[in-house]
């Protein structure tokens, strides 16, 4: 399957939902009223690869997810972002360079 957004294959099937819920949980332990901006996405599909952790089905892949997280945060928060990048770096590191 591939990503809807970027038509690359998806390789690390984490859902949008899964992912942006670990990463509120982490922003939320170091910056809780950043982790409150953080947008949760609820995207229901009708076909699609499954969720590692959830199974549900989902079309965006975890790069391109976390890719408009770390957007978002590098404008809120420079430090924040570059941590963000080392934990949650599904390629963004390398599209950075």
């Amino acid at each position: 399957m591939k990503c809807t957004l970027c038509a690359e294959t998806i390789t690390n099937p984490i859902c949008p939902d899964c992912l942006t819920s670990r990463v509120f949980s982490w922003l939320n332990e170091i910056n809780p009223k950043l982790a409150q901006k953080v947008r949760i996405f609820d995207i229901e599909i009708e076909e699609g690869t499954r969720c590692l952790f959830c199974s549900k089905k989902m079309n965006i892949c975890a790069h391109c997810v976390s890719r408009d997280v770390f957007d978002f945060l590098a404008e809120e928060n420079k430090e924040i972002s570059k941590e963000f990048a080392a934990r949650f770096d599904f390629e963004i590191r390398k599209s950075l360079s």
